[in-house]
């Protein structure tokens, strides 16, 4: 697997700065973890940190980390002190975009997927149902080629009926999940292994 910045440095060819924009614009919003912590969760949706407030009720020993778009490879060192000894999971659409953030984070980090994959909308008792997802184009087009070519094992995170999603030129939001669902975020706690 590439390193963070090699795999920054490809983004940024075609991203057109969706997810490789200056930090200045991409800061992190941080939840502190209790010190008996066991997981941290990290997200891509920096604008629904109020939903996040929701999944610390229910998971008071979580912490949470979000941002939009790939980290700078200076972040590695104060998210590894972060996360310490805790279980790092993320939270991202069924995206190509969000999916190479995940790739890149995973690079540097033991990290599980719980994202929107099979498992995330079985939890959520959705039906995987085209009026949920839209359609790849542009930038993001060419992020899921990119992503196909490094042969990252998306299947695996995204389970077999989301990866035959994306390979149709379809995308799913959180969002559209959990409005379509009428559940609370918090569902996706039933996701973790």
């Amino acid at each position: 697997m590439d390193s963070l910045q090699s795999i920054f440095q490809q983004v940024a060819l075609i991203d057109e700065g969706e997810v490789t924009a200056d930090d200045r614009v991409n800061f992190f919003h941080v939840v502190t973890p209790p010190f008996d912590s066991e997981s941290v969760l990290y997200a891509t949706k920096s604008h629904a940190m109020d939903r996040f407030t929701a999944l610390l009720q229910a998971a008071p020993h979580c912490g949470i980390l979000v941002r939009h778009g790939i980290p700078q490879v200076a972040d590695v060192s104060w998210i590894r002190h972060f996360v310490g000894n805790r279980k790092l999971y993320f939270l991202g659409d069924c995206d190509p975009f969000d999916l190479l953030v995940y790739q890149a984070v995973a690079s540097e980090f033991d990290m599980n997927f719980l994202g929107i994959s099979d498992r995330f909308l079985s939890a959520m008792d959705v039906e995987l149902k085209p009026s949920l997802s839209v359609a790849i184009e542009g930038a993001e087009a060419r992020a899921w080629e990119m992503l196909l070519e490094t042969r990252a094992p998306i299947e695996s995170w995204v389970g077999e009926k989301c990866f035959g999603m994306l390979n149709q030129g379809r995308k799913m939001e959180v969002e559209a999940v959990v409005s379509y669902a009428c559940q609370p975020l918090t569902k996706l706690f039933d996701c973790i292994p």
